[in-house]
């Protein structure tokens, strides 16, 4: 085939031959960048989450702190409201967090076959 483009312009072969090489090298490069950006942003992700679950355990400590004063205050109900308030809303922040996280992905057949 290469030999009839060859026949008709001397050198077209040797250009289209060329010119598919270059379409390859650059795509691999464009992959291999894409790729160290994908693994650049999840390490990022993965300190951004890392960071939240340290501050949520300072919010849970602070706010136990300052229930447990207060009910040594003799602030029984405003001590556990923000005791319990302060943890319980920590769990669940962490407990919606993670159920988001695990929602299937769809697959749709025809998206797959395209």
């Amino acid at each position: 085939m290469l030999g009839e483009y060859e026949r008709v312009h001397p050198g077209l072969a040797e250009r289209i031959v060329a010119l598919a090489e270059g379409e390859a090298k650059h795509r691999r490069e464009m992959e291999a960048e894409a790729l160290r950006g994908d693994t650049h942003y999840m390490r990022g992700g993965l300190l951004a989450e890392r960071r939240g679950q340290y501050l949520a355990v300072a919010v849970a400590i602070v706010m136990g702190g300052i229930g447990a004063y207060l009910v040594l205050q003799g602030h029984d109900v405003a001590g556990g409201s923000v005791g319990v308030s302060g943890v319980g809303g920590i769990v669940t922040a962490l407990i919606v967090g993670r159920s988001k996280d695990s929602t299937p992905v769809p697959t749709d057949k025809s998206v797959a076959a395209k």
